[in-house]
C-alpha cells in the first residue's frame, strides 16, 4: 500500500497516535493517579480527569502510550508532573506495560510506537536514531548525538551507551524538536528519556517473556520490589534478550548477527520523612554480538567479484537476499558493550517548593572487531575500542505548581573523559598498511537554567526557558604510527601526538504561548534554539584539521490537541533549521565531514478515536521535508538528507472484549509505513547520481509493515498469553547501505528483520 493511500485510510480510521490506554471494562472517567517521581512538583488539579491503568487493553504494536483512553497520562518532560494533553509540546509517551506487550526491548523497537522517528544501526554495530529526518548518523565516533538519551534524567550521549536495552520501564518518553531548558544537558534535535520503575510500598513482583519461532529469538523481563521497613523500599528487575541472526554466511554456516544482551537494576528508595525522599540506583548491562547483517547490494564493476575470486570465492553475489560471504568467522567479528550507571536523587519539600539534587556517574567500554571489506578475503580489518567515563551534578528548585507564576531554577555541572583508540590493517591489491591511532576528549560543561511559566489571563499562559552553557573541551590525538608502511598512508597520513582546544559558552532557550479552553482543548506555539558544541574528528588527515564547529538548531512549532468524548487528535506543525549539522559520509574510502545547514518542515498527527465499546482507531502520521540549504560551497544543492523518510507512521485497530465473566480477549493490528530514504548523499545514491563509479549505493524502498497481536488472559490482568507478529508481509526492507571499502563500484547494505512471530507470556503479582 502505498503512504499516501495509507494517510487517506488514517484519516477514515480517526486520526493519529493514541494517547492513552483503552480501559476494557468501562469508559468511567477515574480521579488522577499521579506517580511519585522523584524531585518533581505534583500538580494542583484542576478539574483534570485521568483513567485508571486497571484492565488497560492490550495495545496496538504501533500505538505509543501516551496512554489509550480519553483521560490523562502523566508525564514530566517538563519537570513537572502533567497530563500529557496538557504539554504544549509534541511528545510520544509509551508506559512500560505497552513496552512489554508490543515486545520492545532495546532501543531499535522504539520506531513502532513513534511515527517521524527512524533508526539506523551500522556495521560498527551502532545504532542512532533520527527525528523528523534529523539526527546525528552512525559515521563518528566521536560526535555526541543531537537525539540524546536519558535516564531518570540523568544524561545519554553517546551511542554505544545506547545497548543499555529497555526493561523496567515506568514509561518512556519521546520529546520532538529541540529541547534546550530543562533537561540535563540541551539537545539540538529531540530526547528520548526513560522513566524508571521505582519501589512501592507494598511487596509486588512482575515477570514476562517470548519466543520467537522464525529466528529462535527470546527475551526474559522481571522485577520484584521488597518493602524492607515502613520508609524503605527496593526494586530489583532485569532483562535477558537472545537476537538471532537473519542473514546466512555462506563462509562459516552461521546466520548473523547474533546478539546476547542481558541487564539488571536495584533501586532504593528511603522516605524518613514526608518531606524527604533519596532515591539510589544501579544499572549494568552487558551486550554482545557475532557477526553482522552486511551483504552486497551493488557491484557494477566488478570489483566485488573479482575480490572473492581472488580469495576462492566463486559464489559471489550482489543482492539483498539473506546471504552473504565474509569471513568473519575467521576473523572473529564481534562487539561488545559493557555499561554501568549509578544514580543518587534527594528531593526536599520546602512549604511547597521542591529542592532536588540528582548526582550521576556512568561508563562504558566497546571493542569491535570487524571485517571493513565484508568480503570473502581479508582485505581491510579494524578492530576499536570506545570508553567513556562521565560525571553529573545537578541541583534545582521548584516553585510550587499550579499558581499563576510558577518557575524552575538550576544549576549543572558534567565531566567527560572519552576514549578512542582504532587499529588498521589493510592487505595487499586495496590500499595496503597497518598502523594505529587515537584520541582522548575531555570536556567540563558549566550551565545554568530557569524556566517560569505566567498565567496571563484564565486559560493563556505564556512560558520562557533559558540555558547559559560554558564548555571548554580537549582533544589529545596519540601519535598515527604504521607498524607495516603501505600505500594507505595517502588516506591516512601519518603525525605526532598533538592536542587541541575549544572553548564555547552558548545562550540557548525557548518561548511560547499556550491557551486551554474551559473543554480542555490546548492550542500553542513555541520558538526554541539549542546547541551542540563542537567536537573532534576521529580520524583527520591532521589535527591542524580536526575541529568540528557547533551544531546549532532552531525550532518553530504551533499545535493543537483536543480531547474528545471518545478519545484524542493532536495536530502540530513544525519548521527546523540546523546550522553545521555534524555529519560525516563514508566515500568508499575515507569518512567526508561536511557540517551543512539543513532544514526541516511538516506536519504531524496523532489520534485515537474509539468506535465501539470494544474497538478502537489509532493512527501515528509525520510529514517531514528534510533538505540540505544551498550555500556558497554548495551552490543549487538542496538534495535530500539522508535517512529522511517524507511520510513516516502507523494506522491501525485495536479490539478489546470481555470473555464470559473472568476473562478478556484482546487483538490488534496496524501497518506501519515509511516513504522512501536515501542512505549517502545523492550524488552517491543509485537513480540520483550520474557516476556509476559512485552512484551505486540503492536507496530504502517505500514499504509497509503489516503487524498484529492477540492476547488472552483474566479480566484481573494478572496473566496473560499472547502472539506477536510483526513484518507479517515479510518485506525485505533496506535499512543501512554505504559504498563498499576500497570496491569502486560495489555497494554494501543490511536489511530490517524478516517476518518474526513470538509467543508471549507475563505474570504478576
Amino acid at each position: 500500500m502505498k503512504p499516501s493511500r495509507m494517510f487517506y485510510v488514517a484519516a477514515l480510521l480517526g486520526g493519529t497516535i493514541l494517547s492513552s490506554e483503552v480501559n476494557a471494562q468501562t469508559d468511567q472517567i477515574h480521579s488522577p493517579k499521579i506517580p511519585p517521581e522523584a524531585g518533581l512538583p505534583r500538580p494542583v488539579a484542576r478539574g483534570a480527569t485521568a483513567h485508571s491503568d486497571a484492565g488497560a487493553a492490550t495495545p496496538s504494536p504501533a500505538e505509543s502510550a501516551t496512554s489509550r483512553s480519553e483521560g490523562e497520562i502523566v508525564v514530566t518532560a517538563r519537570k513537572r508532573n502533567e497530563s500529557v494533553q496538557e504539554v504544549p509540546i509534541s511528545i510520544a509517551v509509551a508506559s512500560g506495560e505497552t513496552l512489554r506487550r508490543v515486545g520492545i526491548s532495546s532501543i531499535e523497537g522504539l520506531t513502532a510506537i513513534t511515527s517521524g522517528l527512524t533508526m539506523r544501526r551500522s556495521a560498527n554495530q551502532v545504532t542512532v536514531p533520527t527525528l523528523r529526518g534529523l539526527g546525528t548518523g552512525t559515521s563518528s565516533e566521536t560526535f555526541e548525538q543531537s537525539i540524546a538519551e536519558f535516564l531518570d534524567g540523568t544524561y545519554i550521549g553517546r551511542a554505544p551507551e545506547y545497548e543499555g536495552g529497555i526493561f523496567d520501564l515506568q514509561r518512556v518518553e519521546i520529546l520532538k524538536g529541540t529541547q534546550a531548558a530543562l533537561l540535563a544537558k540541551n539537545t539540538s534535535l529531540g530526547a528520548i528519556s526513560y522513566v524508571t520503575r521505582k519501589p512501592g510500598n507494598d511487596f509486588e513482583y512482575n515477570l514476562s517473556g517470548g519466543y520467537e519461532l522464525a529466528l529462535e529469538s527470546y527475551n526474559f523481563e522481571g522485577g520484584a520490589t521488597i518493602p524492607l521497613t515502613q520508609n524503605l523500599s527496593v526494586r530489583v528487575s532485569g532483562m535477558a534478550r537472545h537476537q538471532g541472526g537473519w542473514v546466512r554466511n555462506d563462509i562459516t554456516g552461521n546466520d548473523d548477527p547474533r546478539t546476547n544482551a542481558w541487564a539488571g537494576r536495584i533501586i532504593a528508595q528511603l522516605k524518613p520523612t514526608d518531606d524527604l525522599s533519596v532515591t539510589l540506583l544501579y544499572q549494568h548491562f552487558n551486550t554482545r554480538t557475532k557477526g553482522n547483517a552486511v551483504e552486497f547490494v551493488a557491484d557494477v564493476l566488478g570489483n566485488g567479484q573479482r575480490f572473492a575470486l581472488l580469495a576462492g570465492n566463486p559464489n559471489f553475489e550482489a543482492n539483498l537476499d539473506g546471504h552473504s560471504s565474509p569471513t568473519n568467522g575467521a576473523f572473529g567479528e564481534h562487539a561488545k558493550t559493557t555499561g554501568d550507571r549509578l544514580i543518587g536523587t534527594l528531593t526536599y519539600d520546602i512549604g511547597g517548593s521542591t529542592l532536588t539534587s540528582v548526582s550521576s556517574y556512568s561508563r562504558f567500554d566497546q571493542d569491535v572487531t570487524g571485517d571493513k571489506d565484508f568480503n570473502t578475503g581479508l582485505y581491510a580489518n579494524q578492530i576499536t575500542y570506545l570508553g567513556n567515563k562521565l560525571f553529573s551534578q545537578e541541583l534545582r528548585f521548584a516553585s510550587p505548581a499550579g499558581q499563576p507564576l510558577n518557575y524552575i531554577l538550576g544549576v549543572y555541572y558534567q565531566n567527560e573523559e572519552f576514549q578512542y583508540r582504532r587499529f588498521s590493517q589493510t592487505q595487499v591489491i586495496v590500499p595496503n598498511g597497518t598502523f594505529s591511532d587515537g584520541l582522548t576528549i575531555s570536556t567540563d560543561t558549566y550551565s545554568a537554567f530557569g524556566s517560569a511559566n505566567y498565567e496571563i489571563t484564565n486559560g493563556l499562559s505564556a512560558n520562557l526557558g533559558v540555558r547559559v552553557t560554558h564548555e571548554p573541551r580537549r582533544g589529545a590525538y596519540t601519535d598515527r604510527i604504521y607498524s607495516v608502511p603501505g600505500s594507505i598512508v595517502a588516506l591516512f597520513p601519518a603525525f605526532p601526538a598533538a592536542t587541541r582546544r575549544i572553548s564555547e559558552t552558548n545562550v540557548d532557550g525557548s518561548v511560547g504561548l499556550q491557551y486551554k479552553t474551559s473543554g480542555g482543548s490546548l492550542y500553542y506555539a513555541s520558538a526554541s534554539r539549542g546547541t551542540k558544541s563542537g567536537t573532534f574528528l576521529s580520524a583527520p588527515s591532521t589535527p591542524a584539521t580536526a575541529v568540528i564547529p557547533s551544531e546549532r538548531a532552531t525550532t518553530y512549532e504551533a499545535g493543537a490537541k483536543w480531547t474528545l468524548d471518545q478519545g484524542i487528535f493532536n495536530l502540530s506543525v513544525f519548521h527546523t533549521t540546523i546550522d553545521n549539522l555534524q555529519q560525516a559520509n563514508f566515500n568508499g574510502s575515507i569518512f567526508i565531514t561536511d557540517p551543512r545547514k539543513v532544514r526541516s518542515y511538516g506536519a504531524e498527527l496523532e489520534a485515537s478515536y474509539r468506535l465501539t465499546d470494544s474497538l478502537r482507531s489509532t493512527a501515528s502520521i509525520t510529514y517531514a521535508h528534510a533538505r540540505q540549504v544551498a550555500d556558497a560551497a554548495h551552490p543549487d544543492d538542496n538534495s535530500r538528507v539522508v535517512n529522511a523518510p517524507l511520510w513516516s507512521g502507523s494506522v491501525g485497530l485495536a479490539y478489546d472484549q470481555p470473555v464470559g465473566n473472568d476473562f478478556r480477549l484482546t487483538a490488534n493490528g496496524d501497518v506501519e509505513f515509511r516513504s522512501e530514504v536515501i542512505f549517502v548523499p545523492e550524488a552517491s545514491s543509485a537513480g540520483y547520481g550520474t557516476n556509476p563509479r559512485v552512484a551505486v549505493v540503492p536507496p530504502g524502498k517505500a514499504n509497509a509493515k503489516l503487524n498484529a497481536r492477540i492476547g488472552f488472559g483474566p479480566l484481573s490482568d494478572k496473566w496473560e498469553v499472547a502472539v506477536l507478529g510483526r513484518n507479517l508481509n515479510n518485506r525485505r526492507v533496506l535499512g543501512y547501505a554505504i559504498p563498499a571499502t576500497f570496491q569502486a563500484g560495489a555497494a554494501v547494505g543490511s536489511s530490517d528483520l524478516p517476518r518474526t512471530v513470538m509467543i508471549q507470556f507475563s505474570v504478576k503479582y
